[in-house]
Parts: structure tokens; sequence; C-alpha cells
């Protein structure tokens, strides 16, 4: 599965939980919203929730997301942004200069949904209430979600932010306490919201101004930005944390306001300053690299007692490369986004949503493809820089025979057979995923080859077919419908370092390794996974280390120096003690899957936003294989 479907959420309304922890009782805050309400008669008012996805419901097993959702009369999620702009959102009156947006669920989230237009005047306020136990990060981001060009009438996704976040170091680390956050370009329209709630008995600390004058922000007239807030929520221990999530569709309040007619002047709402990321290695640091040239010999030593070779050694790849200058965002991202669609110089430009806040540093390493071609030319290629390769236990290639297929289970509901072993396409030999949990094959979607027409999967007489369609909404103007029962056969061909550090095989043996950032004092939070994105929240998907979870696994490995590196383990077989070893099994990993190693390290305590990705040492990906 591709990185990108990491980047999206599944976000259910669930009903509010016993046992919620916040200062200040929801009856309060609510009394709140209505102070806003009515102090803004100038204003149409439209009553929303923040709301988490369950914990385990995306690829990160030790994160979650947040979006705004608004309900109708009905309890149905609704669209805060007009017809015209849902319109060109949606792909029926604009056309896509790159990739269309992807969700999970949507029925909570689209194009249409948890987004509204950047007008100056009009509010989104948030009144929540931070997580009642301390926790790795929580952040909350205005981001412009799409961009559209009044020339030729296209639109782009950008989904990033030139904003610094709001993250719980600025709100104050208040564990249990509420926030206000006033997202909006009008200082007149933030004042009246300030002066509100504070007639209503909100402490003014705690009311938080979101600017969204900014030069790299497109406000107002007739085609302004698609804003979109983006909330994280980190932490290595969920347990805690549940009540919390599952309630947030109650308890996490919002409240959009939008003019009825835009004042004629007003005074802009400048948006902070950005928080660099530059934060120069310290003289007194160890010397990390060195440490770890050292550590990966002790782990090659021995795993050589054990039979293995080392056939692949390599660095992560810093991702989101951004948020370092004021400017960058802009020219990587925003205004010169479509500078880079076709260049394919870097995989992180251009080819990928960045859903996600400035806050955090990725590092990524394994097999991707760009499914748009614009990177790679579309084939598979590895992300990361290769350090050693030994092709002797491995061969410099491979080929690797899978077969698929579709199924309808009755009535309306069809899976995916994949990664089959035999041409038979039986479901006892084949890994089983539900439609609906693959954005870019759920619901209806623009064909690739032909993005004017859209293409739909469905059961017709519990037999699996792709309807395709002229209209955007797969409702109207049907052109074909063709089977998708057979099974059919698809033969992978691998070779050099994607084939050696990117691909999953037989006997995979491997490890990560690096340095331990929050004991460091360079983050906050810091994980490493696996991602297993066809298992959100299954048997297989905690497949993660938090840094609580590392410490001591360098030294399980012969290490003595300190106690700031680590070294885990993802294996078909653990080869050490088992303790700092996550089993892959052929089910989560099939042989010829591509094996993909990810890292987030959020908020720099320093510097209070993401850490500088030359500060330290990046992670190393260390892969073995039986001796031949």
């Amino acid at each position: 599965m591709m990185l990108w479907l990491s980047t999206f959420l599944c976000l259910p309304v669930i009903a509010a939980a016993d046992g919620v922890s916040c200062s200040i009782p929801l009856s309060t805050r609510q009394s709140w919203i209505d102070s806003l309400v009515a102090s803004f008669p100038s204003h149409n008012a439209s009553l929303g929730n923040l709301t988490f996805a369950s914990a385990g419901t995306i690829s990160n097993p030790s994160g979650t997301y947040g979006a705004h959702v608004f309900l109708d009369d009905r309890g149905e999620s609704r669209s805060l942004l007009s017809k015209e702009a849902c319109d060109c959102m949606e792909g029926t009156t604009c056309e896509y200069s790159a990739s269309a947006p992807m969700f999970s669920n949507r029925d909570i989230e689209g194009p249409c949904k948890a987004t509204f237009e950047g007008r100056s005047t009009s509010a989104l306020i948030t009144v929540g209430c931070l997580p009642p136990v301390e926790v790795g990060y929580f952040g909350y981001q205005t981001n412009i979600f799409a961009r559209r060009s009044p020339e030729d009438n296209t639109v782009y996704f950008p989904e990033v932010s030139p904003l610094p976040t709001i993250n719980h170091a600025t709100v104050g680390s208040r564990w249990g306490e509420p926030f206000v956050i006033v997202t909006t370009g009008s200082q007149d329209v933030a004042d009246k919201a300030k002066e509100t709630l504070v007639a209503a008995g909100v402490d003014e600390s705690i009311i938080i101004y979101d600017g969204l004058a900014n030069s790299d922000l497109v406000l107002d007239g007739p085609t302004p930005d698609v804003l979109e807030v983006v909330v994280r929520l980190n932490n290595n221990n969920f347990s805690e944390l549940n009540d919390y999530i599952d309630a947030s569709s109650t308890e996490q309040l919002a409240l959009y306001l939008d003019p009825i007619d835009p004042p004629p002047s007003f005074t802009p709402l400048q948006a902070s300053p950005l928080r660099t990321r530059k934060k120069d290695p310290s003289p007194s640091d160890p010397d990390y690299a060195s440490d770890l040239d050292s550590l990966t010999s002790m782990i090659e030593e021995k795993m050589s007692s054990k039979g293995y070779v080392l056939s692949y050694a390599g660095k992560m790849e810093a991702a989101m490369d951004y948020g370092y200058t004021e400017t960058d965002t802009d020219e990587c991202c925003i205004s010169g986004y479509l500078d880079e669609i076709g260049k394919g110089s870097n995989f992180w430009e251009g080819n990928l949503v960045h859903f996600s806040t400035n806050d955090c540093l990725y590092r990524v390493h394994g097999a991707y493809s760009d499914p748009l071609g614009n990177w790679n030319s579309g084939e598979v290629g590895l992300v990361g820089s290769p350090i050693a390769i030994d092709y002797d236990a491995i061969g410099e290639e491979a080929e690797i025979v899978t077969y698929s297929s579709f199924t309808c289970d009755g009535g309306d509901d069809i899976s995916v057979l994949y990664y089959c072993e035999t041409g038979e396409c039986n479901e006892e030999e084949c890994e089983k995923l539900p439609l609906s949990s693959i954005p870019q094959l759920s619901g209806c979607n623009p064909l690739p080859s032909n993005p004017h027409l859209h293409y739909l999967f469905a059961c017709v007489d519990s037999s699996p077919v792709m309807e395709t369609y002229v209209d955007s909404s797969c409702s109207d103007f049907k052109i074909s419908t063709s089977d998708v029962n057979e099974c059919r056969n698809s033969t992978s061909s691998y070779e050099g370092p994607v084939w050696a550090g990117g691909i999953a095989r037989d006997s995979t043996v491997s490890f990560v390794l690096g340095v331990r950032t929050n004991g460091e004092g360079r983050s906050s939070f810091h994980n490493v996974y696996l991602p297993d994105f066809t298992n959100y929240g299954g048997d297989g998907g905690d497949l993660s280390f938090g840094e609580d979870g590392m410490v001591g696994s360098a030294e399980s490995w012969g290490w003595g120096g300190g106690d700031h590196l680590f070294a885990v383990e993802f294996s078909r077989k653990c080869m050490g003690d088992g303790v700092y070893c996550k089993e892959i099994d052929w089910t989560t990993k099939p042989t010829g899957e591509a094996l993909v190693f990810m890292s987030r390290q959020y908020l720099d305590p320093v510097t209070n936003t993401g850490p500088d990705k030359d500060s330290v040492e990046g992670h190393r990906v260390l892969i073995f294989d039986p001796v031949v």
C-alpha cells in the first residue's frame, strides 16, 4: 500500500464516554458557545465538534487525528463550503491539477466536509479541552487544503500550512484544562469573540488567536483557499486516553461564524511568525554517527554467529522537508507545488499530500512508487540512502508472482483478495481486505487513464463489477460495466537497492537503529514503526516502538557507550531476546510487499516546533538474510 494511505483517517462520530476529565464542565463550555452565537447576529452560526479517530484506526498506532465535523438537523455531516466551491473540490466543475484528495470515511471526511473557505471575516472557534493526562504531543494547525486557479479552472491540494502550529507547549501544557482557539483573518472578529468569552467567564489566558492574514494564504475574492484544521494527538500509551478520544464528538465543541453581509472594511489579524526548526548540534553531543557505526558492527557480528549476513544497510530519509524557513513551505508545496509536478527530482515535493503539522519530523525508508508517474517514472524506487549492500544471499534481482481478485460477501460488501499463492484465488490462500478500507479504490474515483471519467466497484447480483460513469458522483450517466471476479496474476520484478532494502522476503530480519531523541532533549514524542496499512487496529497493527520501549534495546546487542541509542527489530523470526522485537508474520507483510519503516519525532522542546533533520544523526535500517 502507498504511503499516502497513512495520511488519512477514519473519523467516526461517537457517543460520549464516562470518565472524561476536564476542569470545566461541558455545560459551562457549551454556554460559552451560546454566548458567541448571541454576540454575532451578523453571522450565520454552524455548530459542530472536533472529532478524533479512535485509537488504532490510522496507520500510526501511537497517534490519532482530529477534524471538525459539522452536522445538519438530521445529525449527518454537512459542508461549510458554498455549492460552487464544493462542486470544484469534488472535481465536478474543476479539473484536478495533480492527484485528488483521498479519505478513509467519506461519510465524515471529504473535499466538502471538515473544510471551509478562507474568508477573512469568518471565524472557526474551537472550545476544546487538553487530554486529562500528559501526552507526547498535541497540535492544532490550519492547513491550506486546496488552492484554485481561476485562470484555467483547476484545483490542487497542497495540504500544508505556512502558519505555526498551536501545540500543547504553546497552550501551556495545562492537561485536563480547556482552551479556546479563534481562527480568523479579522482582528475585529477575534477581539469581539474574546470580549464575549471573557464576559461569559472565560479566563483570557486560555483564548488563543490563530490569525490567517499571511502572504502565502489566498483569502477572500472569488476563489479563496479552502482551509482545513488538522489536529494531531500522539502518545505511546493510549490506554488512559480512550475515554477522551471516544467522547471527542460531544466534548470538543466548535462554532463556525460566516458573515451574512461581509463588512466593507476590517483590520486583518496577522498570522504569527513561523517558528523555525533550526538548532545546531551541541559540542557536547556524542558522536552519534560513529556510535551507530559501532552498534551496527556489534549487531552484524552477533547475527553472523546465527548464520545471517548483512544484505543491506541504509539511512532513513527526512520526509516533509519544510518548515525550516519562512518561505520554504510556500516554495515546496503551495505556490511552488505545481512546479515540481513532472520533475521527479524530490519524492516529497509535489507527489504526496502532507497531512500533518509543522511540529513533526518524519523519517522514512522503503520501496515506493508514485501512481501519478511524477517520481521515478512511476516505477518502484527506494526512498532512503544505501550505505552498504551485499547481494551474496539474495541475488541482485528477483521476480515475484502474486494473484488477486475481487469478491462479494453478500449484499453490497465487496472485498479484495490479494497476495494469493496460486491462480485459484481461494480465500483460504489469499489476504482479504474490505474495499472500503482502501481509499484509492473505494467510492467514486477519477479513472487514471481519463480523469474526466469516474469508476466505482460494486456488487451486482452477488458478482463484483467495475462501473464507469461520466459524472463525478457515479450516480448518473453510466457508460460501461465490466466483471472483475477473475483471478489475475501480477509479476513484480525488483533489482538492486530496491530489492535489497525495500522488499519483504521470506526470511526478513530487519533492524532500525538511531538516537533516542526524547532522552537527548530533542523531541517530546518519538516512535518507530512498520506501517500496516491493511490492518488498522488489527492484530498486526501494533508494529511500533515508542521511545519508552526502546530503553535498553541497544544494550541488548552489546552496546555499552551510553543510553542515547536504540536498536529495535522487525523480523519474521526474532533473533534477539524478543523484548525489543516485533514479529512480522506473512499475513501482515507478505513476501514481495514493500518493506517500509517510518519514524515520527514531534516538538523540539527548545524551539517548540519540529526537530531539525540535521541536528541529530538520522535513523538507520539494517536487513539480514540467511547465508546461502
